[in-house]
Order: C-alpha cells, then sequence, then structure tokens
C-alpha cells in the first residue's frame, strides 16, 4: 500500500513539474507584438459600365450572291486598301482548289521579288538576318504559350522569307530567278481555270469583316457625342438593316467611339477632354487607351459619356454593345494593414521594427480598402518606410524608440 501512496505521488510531482516547464515555454514564445512585412501592393481604381460602339462602316455584298464556294482574301481586322480583292466566289470545288492555291503562289512571287530586288546581301548582312529570326522565333514562341495561334500562323510569311534570305546569303539558295519563272508559270496555268470565278474588291480603303449583322447603319459614329440617356436605350433595342448579299464589312475609320451611361458620381470624377483606359470584359488586362470627348447631361436620367479611340483589335470590330470598366486611377506602393495605421502629434505613421526597439514611421496613404492601405513607397528616403520593413499590426503602449523587451 505505501509503494502505490509513494508512486501515487511520483506521479503527481511530474505532471506538475512538466505543466510548470509547459507554462513556462508558453509564457516565454508568446510574442508581445505582432509585425507584418511592408510588401509592394498595387490596385486599380475603377468602375463599370455598360455602353455601345459607334463606327463609320458599311456592308459589302457580291453582286449575284455568295451562291457557290465563297473564299476570303482578307482576315478579319486586316487593313485593305481601295479596290483590293476581299472575296472570291467559285462555282466548283476544282476552281476554289485553283484559287487558294493562286493565293498561295501570289504570296510566294511577291516574296521571290523582294529577294531579287535586294541582292548582294553578303556574310556580313547574316548577323542582322539571324537577330531578326531569333525575334521572329521569340514571339512564335511567346505565342504559342499563350494559345494565341492566330498571330503565331501569322509569322510564317515572315520566317519562310528571312530563312530564304540567309540561304541566299550563305550561298545555298541561288536559283531564285528560276524559281520564281516557275512559279509564274504555274499561275497563270492555274488562272486560266478560273474564268467564271466572281470577285469583290473594296470600295474604299478601311478594315475588312467577313461578317455583317445589319447593324452596320444603326450604330453610326455620326451619333457620337449626340446620344442622350433615353436616345441610346433606344439605340440598343433598335433592329437590323441587312444588306442584300453582304459577305462582310469595310470599318472605314481608325476612330471608334464607346458611349455609356454614368452616374453623377462618376461624370463629376471625370473630365471632358482627358485620357483614360479602359478594360474591356472579353479582355480585362488588357489595357485600352481612350480619349473622352464628351459628357452629356440627360436630365433626371443621368450623364452619357462618349470615349474614342483609335486602338484597333479584331474583337473591337465586331463588339456592339459591352460591358466595360472605367480606370479613374492606378496606385502602386508599399501596402500594409489598416490596424498598422496610427496618428502620432498629428502625423500619420506606422511603427516598426529596427533592431531592438520600435521606431515610428509616417506614411502617405494613397489608397485604402477595408482591410488594406497602400502607402506612397519612397525609396532612399531617410526614416520613410521600406520594403520588406517589420510592421506592428498588434500591440500596445508603443512610441518611437521603445526597446522590444
Amino acid at each position: 500500500m505505501k509503494q502505490k501512496l509513494v508512486s501515487l505521488f511520483a506521479r503527481i510531482a511530474l505532471c506538475l513539474v512538466v505543466g510548470y516547464l509547459a507554462y513556462q515555454v508558453i509564457t516565454l514564445s508568446k510574442t508581445e507584438y505582432v509585425t507584418e512585412p511592408a510588401l509592394l501592393g498595387s490596385v486599380i481604381d475603377e468602375v463599370q459600365v455598360s455602353g455601345v460602339f459607334l463606327r463609320r462602316e458599311h456592308a459589302v455584298s457580291l453582286a449575284g450572291g455568295a451562291e457557290g464556294y465563297l473564299s476570303y482574301a482578307k482576315e478579319n481586322g486586316e487593313r485593305v486598301s481601295a479596290g483590293g480583292l476581299l472575296a472570291t466566289v467559285y462555282t466548283s470545288a476544282q476552281q476554289l482548289e485553283a484559287g487558294l492555291e493562286i493565293a498561295e503562289l501570289d504570296d510566294a512571287i511577291e516574296q521571290l521579288d523582294t529577294l531579287l530586288a535586294r541582292p548582294g546581301i553578303g556574310m556580313g548582312g547574316v548577323s542582322d538576318i539571324d537577330a531578326s529570326l531569333t525575334s521572329l522565333l521569340q514571339s512564335l514562341s511567346s505565342y504559342a504559350d499563350e494559345g494565341n495561334g492566330h498571330d503565331a500562323a501569322s509569322l510564317k510569311s515572315d520566317l519562310v522569307y528571312q530563312m530564304a534570305r540567309r540561304q541566299m546569303a550563305v550561298g545555298t539558295f541561288s536559283n531564285v530567278g528560276e524559281l520564281r519563272d516557275e512559279l509564274a508559270a504555274r499561275r497563270s496555268s492555274l488562272s486560266a481555270q478560273l474564268g467564271s470565278a466572281r470577285s469583290l474588291s473594296a470600295d474604299t480603303a478601311g478594315f475588312f469583316v467577313n461578317y455583317s449583322d445589319g447593324y452596320e447603319s444603326v450604330y453610326s459614329s455620326d451619333l457620337a457625342g449626340k446620344l442622350t440617356v433615353a436616345a441610346l436605350n433606344e439605340l440598343r433595342g433598335a433592329q437590323p438593316v441587312p444588306t442584300a448579299d453582304a459577305v462582310g464589312k469595310l470599318v472605314e475609320d481608325y476612330t471608334w467611339y464607346f458611349c455609356c451611361e454614368a452616374d453623377k458620381a462618376l461624370a463629376d470624377r471625370l473630365t471632358a477632354g482627358g485620357t483614360y483606359t479602359l478594360h474591356f470584359s472579353y479582355a480585362p488586362q488588357q489595357d485600352v487607351p481612350v480619349l473622352l470627348e464628351s459628357i452629356v447631361v440627360s436630365g433626371e436620367d443621368g450623364y452619357v459619356l462618349t470615349f474614342s479611340s483609335t486602338y484597333i483589335t479584331d474583337e473591337i470590330l465586331l463588339l456592339r454593345s459591352h460591358t466595360a470598366t472605367v480606370v479613374l486611377a492606378r496606385y502602386e506602393g508599399l501596402r500594409i494593414r489598416n490596424e498598422a495605421r496610427r496618428v502620432i502629434d498629428g502625423q500619420v505613421g506606422v511603427f516598426v521594427r529596427s533592431g531592438l526597439t520600435f521606431e515610428f514611421c509616417p506614411i502617405e496613404v494613397l489608397y485604402a480598402d477595408e482591410l488594406h492601405s497602400i502607402v506612397r513607397w519612397e525609396q532612399g528616403k531617410s526614416g520613410a518606410l521600406k520594403l520588406y520593413d517589420e510592421v506592428v499590426i498588434g500591440g500596445k503602449d508603443l512610441y518611437d524608440g521603445k526597446i522590444i523587451s
């Protein structure tokens, strides 16, 4: 019985010792002050709007319609000159095949003519050619990584041309003239098969799009700066006016317009004649530079903003109604938690851990949301908050120069 009591007391004593040691470890390891590093941060102050695109454009039609085998000579968004070939309708599959081969031969002959017009490249020009090839291959790799097959394919012609130039420079491609004559003869033979094919040429210079929705005359750039909120809503509900036998459209002007509604809060933050950036929802990371042409007051209904731009993409040439965000400002600096901000003698700042003491660093808040603030990063300035400074976000009785216990 005595042995059992001794064993029990020994266990109790061991538990007390272990508990005391654990308490001491927890007490000693408990951090009185919580810090967080100041890191780089950025935020975009933007407001979402909904609007319509206005352009100067018209549908293009092929006489007799597009019945048969329609082949476009231009890609969507490609710039064409007045009189340039837009499309051809073939009566048979054999004609279509011949027409496609002729298009390829035309490109090849044009490149060979360019090569023949630049003789005597010599070895001295090889380094320049290699630099061009390297740049093209890097672009090709970048497009491939992005999954951008359209732009990757567009590099084919330039790659072939530069490779041929290099072969000429080093003497491994010398029969350029003979090859050009062979291709020209082949083209003449194929052209004889196209007697009944019908072609469409551009009646004016512009950007070609192989699609017509009938709104070319409805969403006209003539409306830019003239729309009220009511007129804008009416435009959204307008019916298309199709053009007979249309096979596409020509956007005649580099300048397009985006008209959208705005409330007073947004209108008051903008200035007519100012430059801004739009982010469209089809490509939210793509900056589209615009000029704010006008702010039209529309009574109690609000305001209509009219932006203009010459920034052209394939998507912009097709869009009618779309959502966008107006970028009002970009803020970049050091990001800190809001609870780190303190006011000492009327100065806003933060406490940072500096060796064995806490130091007070004044800050200039550029932007703040519910959780974080973006403050100005003044590199090299004495006493200013620095990147990776340990900022105190939790602690009491802080003062400048306080020794960390």
